[in-house]
C-alpha cells in the first residue's frame, strides 16, 4: 500500500511537501543549520543574497539584517582603504578560489580573526553567477598558537641565557684564576693594588652577569 504522505507539484514544477511548504534541496538545508562556520551566497556584485545560522553566531546580523547589503560591511577602515573587498572576489573570480586570514567586523564593531574561502559560482554557460563564502572564526585558535609562541620563545631565551651565563663566567672565573695567581707572584705594592682592584671588579662583573641573566631569583635556587 503506497503512503498517502507523498510530494506533489506546484504549478511552477517545484516540489511541495504535504505540509505545504517548499521542498528544500537537502544539501542546502544543511548549509543553513552549520553554526560553527559562516556560510553564504553573494551576486557577482558582493551583494548578501543568503545567510546561515553560523553567520549569525559568527558576524551578528540576522538574514533581515544582512541580506541585500553589501559585504563590505564586514570589513575594517583600513582594508576597505585598501579595496580588499573588491580584490577578494576579483582573485576569486580570477584564480577560481581566494583564501586568506585577516581581520573581520561583528556588527557590534568588535573585531575577530577570520579564515576565509570564497569560490566563484558559474552558470552551464560559463556566466559568472556570484560567489560562496565561507568564515571561520579563528580568533582563540590564533590567541593559543601566539600564546604557544611566546612561551616557546621564553623557553628559548632562557635556554640561550643559561648556556651564556655559564659559558660567561667560566671565563671570568679563568680570569679570576689568572690575576689571583700573578697577585700571589706580585712583590711591588703597587702592582699588587692594581691587580687586588682587578679581581674585586671582577667578581662585581660576575654577580652583575648573574644578576642580569636570572634577575630577581632566589640565590639558593639559582642554577649552579
Amino acid at each position: 500500500m503506497k503512503s498517502q504522505h507523498v510530494d506533489r507539484q506546484d504549478s511552477s514544477g517545484d516540489l511541495v511537501h504535504r505540509t505545504g511548504r517548499r521542498a528544500r534541496e537537502p544539501l542546502a538545508a544543511i548549509v543553513e543549520g552549520v553554526s560553527d562556520y559562516a556560510i553564504f551566497m553573494l551576486n557577482r556584485d558582493g551583494f548578501v543574497l543568503t545567510w546561515n545560522a553560523g553567520a549569525s553566531r559568527i558576524k551578528g546580523y540576522t538574514a533581515e539584517e544582512i541580506i541585500g547589503r553589501h559585504f563590505s560591511a564586514f570589513f575594517p577602515p583600513e582594508a576597505l582603504d585598501d579595496g580588499l573587498p573588491e580584490r577578494e572576489l576579483e582573485e576569486a573570480e580570477i584564480k577560481g578560489v581566494y583564501q586568506d586570514e585577516g581581520w573581520r567586523l561583528r556588527k557590534d564593531g568588535s573585531r575577530f580573526w577570520a579564515s576565509v574561502s570564497i569560490t566563484p559560482l558559474w552558470t552551464a554557460t560559463g556566466q559568472l553567477r556570484g560567489f560562496a563564502k565561507v568564515v571561520r572564526d579563528d580568533t582563540e585558535r590564533r590567541k593559543a598558537a601566539q600564546e604557544r609562541a611566546r612561551l616557546e620563545l621564553l623557553e628559548e631565551r632562557e635556554r640561550i641565557a643559561h648556556d651564556l651565563h655559564h659559558h660567561i663566567v667560566e671565563e671570568l672565573f679563568g680570569v679570576g684564576l689568572t690575576l689571583q695567581g700573578s697577585l700571589a707572584l706580585a712583590e711591588r705594592t703597587e702592582l699588587r693594588s692594581r691587580l687586588e682592584d682587578a679581581v674585586e671588579g671582577l667578581d662585581r662583573l660576575i654577580a652583575a652577569v648573574r644578576e642580569t641573566v636570572w634577575g630577581d631569583r632566589v640565590e639558593g635556587n639559582e642554577p649552579p
